[in-house]
């Protein structure tokens, strides 16, 4: 097996090979503490940790910005704007984590990961809606997809969704596997793990 380098993180990120990213940054990574190296750059931690937040590993991630030297950390705002999309996850804000996403000025080498996590995210609040609500509003749905009420009305029914011209709220296209109906329950459950997971949050930072 090739030896893994930073170009090789850089190469995949312009192949658009996303769901490669934290693969390879993890065996950069402890090559690089295998071989006593200096630590990687910050720009190669925040794409590991995209990578990671791309595929739904909170926790790695979490463990990541443990490891991450205070010396590279320190000073560095786009990998500390990186973490706030992961602290944002963690905490299942989801308003929080498209304002974290959309806030900084990312760098070029960052910023196709950063939308690659972006599209991912809304793609599964998408689908969390379809399963949990028979029918939500506008400015309700614009809330879970970090958009404005009247960008959310065209995409969604750019998906498929259905507006009832009397009530105008939206309903979703049928999900397999998902039922209809279930609003208040799974926000019951949504606030209660928030409230959790930001008491553990906050306990541990």
């Amino acid at each position: 097996m090739s030896p893994i380098t930073q170009e090789s993180v850089h190469a995949a990120v312009a192949a658009k090979e996303f769901s490669r990213i934290a693969e390879i940054c993890g065996r950069l990574e402890l090559e690089a503490a295998a071989s006593g190296a200096p630590p990687l750059p910050a720009a190669i931690d925040s794409l590991h940790l995209l990578g990671l937040l791309h595929d739904g590993d909170l926790n790695e991630a979490r463990f990541l910005w443990k490891r991450i030297p205070a010396s590279v950390k320190e000073g560095d705002a786009e990998l500390e704007a990186t973490w706030r999309v992961g602290q944002a996850m963690w905490r299942r804000d989801s308003q929080g984590v498209h304002e974290a996403l959309k806030a900084f000025d990312w760098s070029p080498a960052v910023e196709p990961m950063v939308a690659a996590v972006a599209d991912r995210y809304t793609h599964t609040m998408i689908q969390l809606l379809a399963r949990s609500f028979s029918t939500i509003s506008p400015s309700h749905a614009a809330t879970f997809l970090g958009l404005t009420t009247q960008e959310a009305l065209p995409f969604l029914e750019a998906k498929g969704w259905k507006q009832d011209a009397a009530t105008d709220m939206l309903s979703p296209p049928v999900v397999q596997g998902g039922k209809g109906g279930e609003a208040e329950e799974e926000l019951r459950q949504l606030a209660q793990v928030k409230r959790l997971t930001e008491y553990v949050f906050n306990l541990e930072h």
